[in-house]
């Protein structure tokens, strides 16, 4: 799915400057999700009024990513959230505690097929899996009738999984814990860099744009509301503007579909402000991301597995999951 939209988006900027340089990123591990959002990223000003005049080498921090055309040369800097030291954390410790379920519980013998939620209150503290190997098969059946086991380190609920033709002996194990509220801020980071990289471009009395493409971590809304007030505070004055961008799935019951959130945010006391209107266009948009239905719940940090027997054949298989990255804030009390 991801690389159809590669190709896709490819084909759309392929005349443009510098692209075959840059496409080789694409084969450096490290470079890999930065380069396709930036892609992606100037594929969205490509398809909309806006072309895009040029891709400069990411070898030189004091130029932009690329340059497009909105009421004149205008450069943009295409900045991406990584996994942070919490999240990361969380997913080596939730990792290992997968590994050992795997290993050490009888799914074979378990009352029913079931979806198992660990919602671990601090994403520091996992519980012991030895702990959660003799607990799951006696309170599963309690689970399922919607009750829920709390412990001072976590909780477990659960829920049984529709009929499958092509499974049986299935489970669905998440491990959830609520993100930290810092990564919210990391964007601020990430706005402080791009404005040292434009500041040139203020100075040629051109405006400057940063995209941002946020991780499942940030809560949209409060990022935009953070950009406004420093913006409203006279900060980032080479910004111009900042799009905000995340792949999204928000809205459709298909979990194969990439569907684009965007949000821009305009900076009035930049020193080169944008006038003109800024049109964006991708194969599938579906709103401004600080408008999705996220209803009362936070982000988490996640990591899932799944396991079943094929019925035919009667091997393992894996089956897909769709992880909770936003939860009931109860979950965890």
């Amino acid at each position: 799915m991801q690389l159809n939209r590669l190709a896709e988006d490819i084909r759309i900027l392929e005349e443009v400057p510098g692209l075959v340089a840059l496409i080789s990123d694409l084969k450096i591990v490290k470079r890999f999700e930065p380069t396709l959002h930036e892609i992606h990223t100037a594929a969205l000003f490509h398809r909309g009024a806006q072309a895009v005049l040029k891709f400069y080498p990411h070898s030189n921090d004091s130029v932009p990513d690329f340059d497009t055309n909105i009421q004149q040369r205008t450069p943009v800097e295409v900045k991406q959230l990584m996994p942070s030291a919490m999240s990361s954390r969380f997913s080596g410790l939730s990792f290992e505690l997968h590994q050992q379920l795997i290993k050490d519980l009888d799914i074979a013998n378990l009352s029913a097929e079931a979806e198992i939620v660990i919602a671990v209150k601090k994403y520091g503290d996992m519980p012991h899996p030895a702990e959660l190997v003799g607990l799951i098969p006696e309170i599963l059946s309690e689970l399922l009738r919607g009750r829920m086991y709390a412990s001072p380190v976590f909780n477990l609920f659960a829920k049984p999984l529709p009929p499958s033709e092509g499974f049986h002996e299935r489970i669905n194990i998440q491990v959830i814990s609520p993100a930290d509220p810092k990564e919210d801020e990391r964007v601020e980071g990430l706005l402080k860099k791009a404005n040292r990289q434009l500041r040139l471009n203020t100075q040629e009395a051109a405006p400057g744009i940063v995209c941002i493409g946020l991780s499942e971590m940030q809560d949209a809304e409060a990022v935009v509301n953070l950009m406004q007030r420093k913006f409203s505070d006279g900060q980032f004055r080479s910004i111009s503007a900042v799009l905000l961008h995340r792949n999204a799935r928000f809205g459709d019951s298909r979990s194969d579909k990439m569907a684009d959130a965007l949000s821009f945010v305009s900076n009035e006391n930049a020193n080169v402000p944008i006038v003109s209107t800024v049109q964006l266009s991708g194969p599938e948009l579906i709103g401004k991301i600080e408008e999705l239905p996220l209803g009362d719940t936070i982000s988490c940090y996640n990591t899932c597995w799944s396991q079943g027997r094929i019925k035919d054949k009667n091997l393992p298989g894996w089956i897909g999951v769709n992880p909770m990255r936003r939860a009931d804030p109860k979950m965890f009390a």
